[in-house]
């Protein structure tokens, strides 16, 4: 299939994932659809082409695992305005990317809401060229923002990470990026986590509100 818009859809408990595109999908754009009780992950998108525009405006809630993820050597132009609440499971994460996948744009202006493992995930030489911004972030089971050894942000601004159970940012060795101006609420173990060597990290004008 190419482009293809999947849009203003309502999913229901299905058993599995609520949508997925694998192999030469090249889908235009992943917006306005409503995703409830999935048994697995609400929008999953595994070694595709991927989403040349939008996967925004989304609602995403009661899930097995994550609400939105990019696998394998994946990308999308931007991933913003998506609602994804009560994520529950091993490992469930509000957005992941995994394994070499791209956002061409930003992750923005998300709010993600009681995942039971980290909110934004970024993970293994993934990038995220236009940055992480002005997501709202509450209740994380671990850390608010997760980046992963080799991997990318170009900058990590604006945030809003409230009660997060581990770090409001978590910089893994080896990761990328500049971190500002993000407000951190009561509930996680420090604002800012960095693990061993990282690449050109600069933290700065860090906002902590109790």
């Amino acid at each position: 299939c190419r482009n293809i818009n999947v849009s203003s859809n309502m999913i229901k408990n299905p058993a599995r994932g609520g949508i997925f595109a694998q192999g030469d999908s090249n889908l235009a754009m992943i917006t306005k659809n409503t995703i409830i009780g999935c048994g697995d992950r609400g929008i999953h998108l595994y070694n595709t082409s991927g989403v040349r525009g939008e996967i925004s405006d989304n609602s995403i809630r009661n899930c097995k695992k994550s609400g939105i993820m990019l696998n394998r050597q994946c990308s999308a132009g931007a991933i913003c305005n998506n609602r994804v609440e009560s994520v529950s499971g091993s490992a469930a994460r509000g957005i992941v990317l995994y394994d070499c996948c791209q956002v061409k744009g930003d992750i923005s202006a998300n709010k993600i809401t009681k995942c039971s493992d980290n909110a934004i995930h970024i993970s293994t030489k993934c990038t995220v060229k236009g940055g992480i911004r002005s997501n709202k972030i509450k209740a994380a089971g671990k850390n608010g923002i997760f980046v992963y050894s080799e991997s990318g942000v170009s900058r990590i601004q604006n945030n809003v990470i409230e009660s997060a159970k581990g770090y409001g940012i978590y910089m893994n060795t080896g990761a990328k990026g500049s971190i500002y101006a993000n407000t951190y609420k009561k509930g996680a173990k420090s604002m800012l986590y960095v693990m061993g060597t990282t690449k050109g990290l600069v933290p700065k004008s860090v906002s902590v509100k109790k």
